[in-house]
């Protein structure tokens, strides 16, 4: 019986430890989804502000918005390359002692 409930238990574990992988490997799509879906947000709104150019006066502060929108995406395209540089990190190889 002791070698039975030995390799359940090691099932059991492993079954446990993909869980968690798969966890983690969600958490990280979700992070990366969502700032994938502010960019395409924010560049909706560059669009919108766009088309709202109609005078020299607006046109400085349509600028100044596009400006911000852009400096946004540009924080959301970094957010996603140091998830890129996170799921490279717990992807890389390494030595396990037994």
């Amino acid at each position: 019986m002791k070698r039975i409930i030995a390799a359940l238990t090691g099932k059991v574990e492993k079954l446990k430890m993909e869980r968690k992988l798969n966890r983690v490997k969600r958490s990280i799509d979700a992070a990366r989804d969502n700032a994938q879906d502010e960019i395409d947000r924010l560049e909706e709104r560059k669009a919108s502000l766009v088309e709202r150019i109609s005078s020299d006066t607006e046109a400085n502060s349509v600028i100044n918005q596009l400006s911000d929108l852009i400096g946004q995406q540009e924080e959301q395209q970094a957010i996603i390359e140091r998830i890129d540089k996170v799921e490279a990190y717990l992807n890389e190889e390494v030595e396990v002692e037994d």
